[in-house]
């Protein structure tokens, strides 16, 4: 006979009457004495019988052998030597991030230079189109200007008459010249009706000529009709 709880060989025990397995006394928590009270008692059913039985037989705690605990021990002793390791990883991670870190804070420090830079160069771009229109406003003006003296010296020129044929001599008096060619055709020139005169060269010669400026046209068309 084997008991089912200790798988012991056993020479006498008890059944169950439900499971129909065999069980020693000692497992059964019960004498053999007992039992057959048990079992020639009447009022108990088989059902009862087993039950009581199953209630009996407690399950054993197996206790740990030392082959149980050295294997435990090694699988401890596996998972900790990865220790190390992992916080060699962990370290390794905190420095890179640190170092990813100051690299991002260097990254906007530059961003941040960069863009005071950029402020400057845009005030500038700024002044610079400023300055850009006062030229062109300067240059308008200028050019406004000329044309204005362009017409008015060509409108000078309307009241001009050049005089050829006078020698050059030193320390003329040009205006003493035009009085004394006046009184030659009879039409006296007084120096309020003269703007302006002087000598000026002639091409492709070494002579100068008088370039007579009157104050209008109407004293330039006296003297022409009086030469």
């Amino acid at each position: 006979m084997l008991c089912f709880a200790c798988n012991a060989t056993i020479g006498d025990g008890a059944t169950c009457a439900g499971c129909s397995k065999d069980i020693c006394f000692a497992c059964a928590n019960i004498t053999e004495r007992g039992f057959a009270t048990l079992e020639r008692s009447a009022e108990l059913p088989g059902s009862v019988l087993s039950a009581a039985l199953h209630r009996q037989v407690l399950p054993r705690k197996k206790k740990p052998t030392l082959q149980d605990i050295l294997s435990r021990l090694d699988i401890l002793t596996s998972k900790l030597d990865v220790l190390p390791k992992l916080i060699s990883d962990v370290n390794e991670l905190k420095m890179n991030m640190q170092e990813v870190m100051k690299s991002c804070e260097f990254s906007s420090h530059k961003i941040d230079d960069f863009e005071l830079k950029l402020v400057g160069v845009n005030g500038r771009l700024s002044s610079l189109e400023e300055t850009h229109e006062a030229v062109k406003s300067t240059q308008s003006a200028m050019e406004a200007l000329k044309q204005e003296l362009n017409e008015k010296e060509q409108w000078s020129r309307l009241n001009n008459v050049e005089i050829k044929g006078i020698p050059l001599k030193s320390n003329e008096n040009l205006f003493d010249i035009v009085e004394s060619l006046g009184k030659h055709v009879n039409l006296p020139i007084s120096k309020s009706q003269i703007n302006f005169i002087s000598r000026v060269p002639v091409y492709n010669s070494k002579d100068k000529s008088i370039l007579l400026g009157f104050v209008n046209r109407y004293a330039k068309r006296r003297f022409y009709c009086c030469c």
